[in-house]
């Protein structure tokens, strides 16, 4: 976390910043905050001798070029008769030039204070420059106390410690009043200082225990640096509380910044590089350093202004145009106590800044819902707000749900619909996947005592609940003014079926508290119904459940449906098992379900109506007398079911007042609604099937009059395909459901003369009869020849694109694919639809691209005018491809541009291994895919960087080139391709040689944590490191990422990456060790050991928890080498608290017989030190321990774990 001004200035750390705010850092400053009013050592040196004319010794030339000054002004002085000319001669030098320029000793001066405002600055200078700059900042009335020199120090740490402390001594100053002090100049005095007396190294020693320090003006070979960090390097390795010292580092360019971060690194100091070049002179005037340095004083003498206005520039952008140095500034910025969120959340607008705080660790899991919930309720009435709120309430759940709650209490001035979104917000409860909560209600149903609050928790769990979501055409429905509430996408469903299901066959068992579970799961049905209703689910003719609930008793027709089907399916199990325990009371709840909203009550009801032990025949059938006209024509299952069952034993007289009400009500229902312009007659189709169902189920009975069996015959006459027996799947659905399996009537195109065929066949597909418009689609499958004859009798036509893109799909989606019959097919069909004019092919564009794609080995010969016609259609036509949000390639490979170029590629690649080269044509469409703008461009590209190693092999080395730029490209569309070719694409040597910096940054960027996606992305940086270091590497297969570069990803990348490698290491290891040459012991050698010495980083910072069980596998894996194995890999292991954390690993292998000791120790390491948690696996490993070394039972550590074990 750090702060930074300019991409060419210095990068402060957070730790540094905070450290000044709180007054803790001092600046030791050098020759080169006074530079080029006074000259460094070298030219001190340099004038000192010009000014006693003097030469150098042989010996001060050698000691001059290795930049040891103190030894050659050491010299001189011992050559000199009168040795004090030395330090007259430099007293002179440095003089205070007459109007000097004080602005970089200001600058140090305003930034090195405590928080009593009291300067605190050290220097190695002479010079008294920065007590002339006290005196401008109007620091003079007590210059004399607080310029110090020599041996004259404040203790640090000391409340006397203050002031301007030249640590090498100091030169007079008469305008100042300040006299000379001794000075600290040649080795001997350095040697006095730091050495022999050593006063100067004790002040240091203390200093840098309570201040941070900052080296400031010097280079890293400077005389003081070496004397004071060599000081600090011998302290800091036996004392922990040393604080950090940081230091400006110069540099030219990048080659040189690297060189001057890595000479203070060898100093154990922390380099803050920085640009010496003037961006505008040229020159080398620092003005990079002082200029950050004067935003860095401001910061620090208004740091609430100062930080307000960097986190509002900050965040009034996007995420995605944010540059790595903001985020990472924003997040440190936030993490502090400084009330800066206030004004965080009313400077974001893209609301994925919440999403990247939380990635990045800038929260506390119990703050994301207090500010999320804060910076939404700044606008309730705002769409993309209400978004962030779905969607955080998805990923936090109920504590976020509680803080709008309490942000919409004091909400005022919020419409209606506004009011009623926010209230069902606040119902809704977010799916949570994997949860326990049925296993939690379960448990207690199967003891022996249940309690009644057992049984409601339980029915409780059994009811769904409300999730909120945005309809895809949300935004679209609000600029038409639509009401808010008419276009959420409201869910009511159980988090897990499997869970579900199987707790509601557990309260189907219990007989004994039936009557009570009927209760409890009415009322939740009647709860869930009116929520509905207040949704809208629920209004006037609609209801949402005549399609979510198929059947209200269990059916296969619920078995693709959540929501409500589960408490329907146990009301109505429950209802035979209640009557025989409590008629009366049965008998009661039953008639409470006719009164719930909508017709799930109804249908429930209905099915009641069934039982004779509840309600007698003439009843039933008298109820159903009483229905509405429109429940009763919607409700076909379970009004067919009620007469199936009861109209036999019900009085005639009434049987035939409901077979007219059939043969009457059916005109008059179908009759109402009203035929769109141009529109199909479906209406008497429609009646004619859900009469002909009540009639046929009469006719069964022995209860259809002669009337009604004209009217069935007649019904039969008119529609040939009902004359049949009844299916059970005629009890599901009419033309508005969507719970039928619609299989379609090809019966009228059979039927037709073959030159009325097409003209039937419009006819049937433009129907709003679904059976009707699925005919053409069953007639492709059952008569393939038939259908293409049919289309075939003339040209394509726009008309009949919708019969064209059905039979594509049959003939490329075909079983026998690969027959002559369906090869004839589809050449036909090609040949045909290739004289079509090419901006009319759009209209079957994407059945076109599957069928090419599915049959062009067979069409081989005609693919390439295909490929190109068909491209050149997409680009008229863009629109046919869609964007993908999601798996770029997955989606690619089913749409047009990606199936195209599959086929470009495959159709190379026959070429080639026939020894010839692609022909121009296909070269230029290569390029061209690899130019063409847009989602139709990204598209092709998507596929051709899937196979481009396969391009390389080829030596299509232009087309590799020119997908270079895009692969490289810091947009949305580079980081797509890189991760395609990270997860899709073979781990190839080809691929690592020729786009080797376009992995390494995708690598870099790559953070999804997937355990499959994890591994094959971790291949790209193991697989090629592993070759290089191997000596018995085949030479001849060149690997373009080195064990550097593996390195280097590993320590920058994703922490998911450092997981997917030990993966990946391991999968080595298990593969070498299976082989014939290879056993594990020769494996974990040439494997493991040199990935660990070699690649995987040596810092203890990368050290992990989610490393353990990875760790383990290793070990065991390396067989008989499990006890050096143990012990090489003792540093990179972190102990675990966690139950979940590999024990299997050990307990499924043979380690604790083998090398009980050994077992131990890596128990104890893994799990016994730092643990807290319990362990199920602990029992059986200590016992097998014992058994394999009983001299094990009376140790430590084997006690100690005992502690922990859970015995199941």
């Amino acid at each position: 976390m750090s702060l930074r001004f300019s991409n060419d200035g210095p990068e402060f750390p957070g730790d540094l910043v905070d450290s000044l705010l709180k007054g803790e850092v001092v600046f030791l400053c050098g020759s080169g905050i006074s530079r080029p009013q006074l000259p460094d050592f070298k030219g001190l040196v340099e004038r000192t001798y010009k000014e006693l004319s003097m030469d150098m010794s042989k010996s001060e030339e050698i000691a001059f070029k290795a930049e040891r000054y103190e030894e050659v002004l050491g010299s001189l002085r011992q050559r000199l008769a009168d040795p004090e000319k030395v330090t007259r001669s430099v007293s002179d030098l440095l003089a205070v030039p007459t109007s000097a320029c004080l602005d970089h000793h200001c600058t140090i001066l305003r930034l090195a204070r405590d928080l009593d405002n009291r300067i605190i600055v050290v220097t190695t200078n002479f010079d008294t420059l920065l007590e002339r700059a006290a005196v401008t900042l109007n620091d003079k009335d007590c210059l004399k106390k607080i310029s110090s020199a020599g041996q004259a120090l404040p203790a640090p740490g000391s409340s006397d410690f203050t002031g301007i402390v030249h640590i090498h001594g100091r030169l007079a100053d008469p305008e100042l009043d300040l006299e000379q002090s001794p000075l600290v100049l040649t080795s001997t005095d350095f040697g006095e200082a730091y050495m022999r007396s050593g006063w100067a190294s004790r002040f240091f020693f203390d200093l840098v225990r309570c201040r941070d320090i900052v080296l400031v003006g010097y280079s890293a070979n400077d005389v003081p640096v070496r004397y004071l960090l060599n000081v600090l390097e011998a302290d800091r390795t036996r004392f922990s509380d040393l604080r950090q010292v940081y230091a400006f580092a110069e540099y030219k360019d990048d080659k040189d910044k690297q060189e001057a971060v890595a000479f203070w690194q060898i100093l154990a100091v922390k380099a803050l590089p920085y640009c010496k070049m003037n961006e505008n002179t040229g020159e080398e005037d620092h003005a990079t350093l002082w200029r950050d340095l004067r935003e860095l004083v401001y910061v620090v003498e208004y740091q609430q202004e100062a930080f307000r206005s960097r986190v509002i520039t900050i965040l009034k952008q996007d995420v995605s145009e944010s540059c790595p140095q903001s985020r990472n500034e924003i997040v440190w910025l936030l993490k502090k106590p400084r009330n800066l969120w206030s004004v965080a959340l009313d400077a974001i607008m893209d609301p994925k800044w919440f999403d990247f705080f939380r990635q990045d660790g800038a929260w506390h899991e119990a703050e994301i819902a207090r500010f999320v919930s804060v910076w939404v309720g700044r606008d309730l009435q705002n769409t993309d707000r209400f978004d962030c709120a779905l969607r955080w309430q998805r990923q936090v759940g109920q504590p976020f749900t509680e803080h709008m709650a309490a942000i919409l209490s004091r909400a005022n001035n919020l419409d209606q619909d506004w009011k009623k979104v926010w209230r069902l917000f606040c119902l809704a409860v977010p799916a949570q996947r994997n949860d326990t909560a049925f296993s939690r209600v379960q448990m207690p149903l199967n003891n022996e005592i249940v309690l009644d609050c057992d049984l409601r928790l339980a029915v409780a769990q059994l009811a769904p609940k409300l999730e909120l979501g945005r309809s895809p055409r949300a935004r679209e429905l609000a600029n038409r003014g639509h009401p808010l509430a008419s276009i959420l996408n409201a869910r009511i469903d159980v988090s897990d079926y499997k869970e579900a299901e199987e707790l509601a066959n557990s309260l189907c068992k219990m007989s004994d508290h039936t009557q009570r579970i009927l209760e409890l799961a009415t009322w939740e049905l009647r709860s869930i119904l009116e929520l509905e209703k207040e949704l809208g689910l629920i209004h006037d003719e609609h209801d949402y459940n005549d399609w979510a609930v198929p059947s209200v008793e269990s059916h296969l027709q619920n078995e693709s449906h959540g929501g409500k089907v589960f408490l329907v399916q146990l009301l109505s199990k429950c209802l035979t098992k209640a009557h025989t325990l409590d008629p009366e009371g049965t008998k009661c709840i039953v008639e409470c379900w006719k009164h719930f909203p909508g017709r799930i009550g109804l249908r429930l009801y209905l099915h009641a109506m069934r039982n004779p032990a509840l309600f007698s025949a003439d009843d039933a059938i008298s109820i159903l007398l009483s229905v509405s006209e429109q429940d009763f024509w919607r409700l076909r299952r379970e009004s067919a079911l009620l007469i199936r069952d009861r109209a036999g034993n019900a009085a005639p007289e009434l049987v035939r007042e409901f077979e007219l009400l059939i043969r009457d009500s059916s005109r008059s229902y179908y009759g109402r609604y009203t035929l769109q312009p141009n529109e199909s007659d479906w209406r008497e189709h429609a009646r004619d099937n859900a009469v002909w169902l009540l009639l046929r189920i009469l006719e069964d009975a022995d209860a259809l009059s002669p009337i009604g069996a004209n009217e069935l015959e007649s019904i039969i006459e008119r529609r040939s395909h009902l004359d049949r027996a009844i299916e059970d799947r005629d009890f599901f659905g009419t033309y508005i459901s969507q719970a039928r399996l619609i299989v379609g009537d090809p019966t009228p195109i059979v039927q037709a003369q073959e030159e009325d065929r097409l003209q039937v066949a419009r006819k049937q597909i433009a129907s709003r009869d679904l059976e009707e418009r699925e005919g053409w689609a069953t007639y492709c499958r059952s008569d393939p020849v038939g259908a293409l004859d049919t289309l075939l009798q003339r040209a394509f036509d726009l008309a009949d694109s919708e019969l064209w893109n059905t039979l594509l799909y049959v003939l490329a989606s075909s079983d026998s694919s690969s027959t002559q019959q369906c090869e004839n097919l589809s050449a036909r069909a090609l040949g045909h639809l290739f004289k079509a004019k090419t901006k009319d092919l759009h209209s079957v564009l994407p059945a076109l691209c599957t069928l090419v794609r599915q049959t062009w080995e067979s069409n081989s010969s005609t693919l390439d005018g295909w490929v190109v016609r068909l491209w050149e259609s997409l680009e008229q036509h863009p629109e046919q491809e869609t964007d993908h949000q999601d798996d770029l390639y997955k989606q690619a490979t089913q749409s047009p541009a990606g199936q195209l170029t599959e086929v470009l590629l495959l159709k190379i690649e026959a070429l080639f291994k026939e020894g010839r080269i692609p022909t121009t044509q296909q070269f230029q469409l290569l390029i061209r895919i690899t130019e063409y703008p847009g989602t139709v461009g990204l598209v092709g590209r998507a596929v051709l960087v899937r196979n481009i190693a396969f391009l390389i092999h080829c030596g299509l080395s232009v087309v590799v080139e020119n997908l270079k730029p895009v692969l490289h490209a810091e947009n949305e569309e580079g980081k797509k391709l890189r991760i395609i070719i990270l997860q899709y694409h073979p781990t190839s040597a080809l691929a690592t040689t020729h786009i080797k910096d376009a992995l390494l940054k995708g690598l870099l960027e790559w953070g999804w944590d997937h355990d499959r996606a994890r591994r094959k992305v971790a291949s790209w940086v193991v697989l090629p490191a592993l070759a290089n270091i191997e000596q018995d590497a085949d030479t001849t297969v060149q690997w373009g990422i080195t064990a550097a570069d593996a390195t280097g990803v590993l320590k920058r990348s994703s922490p998911a990456l450092l997981v997917g490698a030990l993966e990946v290491l391991n999968d080595v290891l298990s593969y070498r060790s299976k082989c014939e040459r290879d056993n594990p012991e020769a494996a974990w050698s040439s494997t493991v050991v040199p990935f660990f010495e070699k690649i995987w980083p040596n810092e203890g910072k990368f050290r992990s928890t989610r490393h353990t069980s990875n760790l383990l596998k290793l070990a065991v894996g390396a067989g008989n080498k499990f006890p050096q194995a143990c012990r090489f890999l003792e540093p990179y292991i972190v102990p675990r608290s966690s139950s979940f954390s590999g024990l299997h690993v050990i307990a499924e292998s043979d380690m604790p017989e083998m090398f009980p000791s050994e077992t131990l120790g890596l128990l104890w390491d893994v799990y016994g030190r730092s643990s807290t948690s319990d362990f199920y696996f602990l029992p059986d490993l200590i016992d097998r321990l014992v058994m394999a070394n009983p001299n094990l039972e009376t140790d430590r550590r084997l006690q100690a774990l005992k502690q922990q074990a859970v015995i199941p």
